[in-house]
């Protein structure tokens, strides 16, 4: 199905793992919650995404996308998307990394260098409600 997916040419190739994606499970009572998550990453629908996924950094639209004065942007910082689920704008990057712990606002390539930050992003993504929509995980068990 996807028959590059092992490819040593792939700049990301071997970046998201089993390992690293069961490490955010162990120990969390959101396990199932997550589980579904994953169920839909693993999901066809997925494969739509697989294209932007798949381009070189220097071919991403990298426009600085800062939106939100709540977390004012540093010089030279952009927020466009990365990760398994593409967070953009800046307020994604500062509550995102609120939730997880990390500082993104002034790190936000740790959510394309850092597997398991990325996988978190994916996931409080996922699980939470953005402005006037529910979460994508509500969205999908109803």
């Amino acid at each position: 199905m996807l028959k590059y997916r092992n490819d040593g040419r792939c700049p990301g190739n071997g970046f998201y793992t089993y390992w690293q994606l069961s490490s955010l499970l162990l120990g969390h009572s959101v396990a199932l919650a997550q589980a579904v998550m994953i169920r839909h990453v693993e999901g066809s629908s997925t494969l739509s995404r697989l294209k932007p996924l798949t381009k070189p950094r220097e071919k991403a639209i990298a426009k600085l996308r800062c939106s939100s004065d709540q977390y004012p942007c540093p010089a030279g910082m952009q927020y466009y998307g990365r990760g398994p689920i593409q967070l953009t704008h800046n307020y994604n990057y500062g509550l995102a990394g609120q939730a997880i712990g990390v500082d993104l606002i002034n790190n936000p390539d740790l959510v394309a260098t850092g597997p398991v930050i990325s996988f978190k992003t994916a996931i409080w993504f996922w699980m939470t409600p953005q402005a006037n929509k529910p979460s994508s995980h509500d969205v999908i068990i109803g």
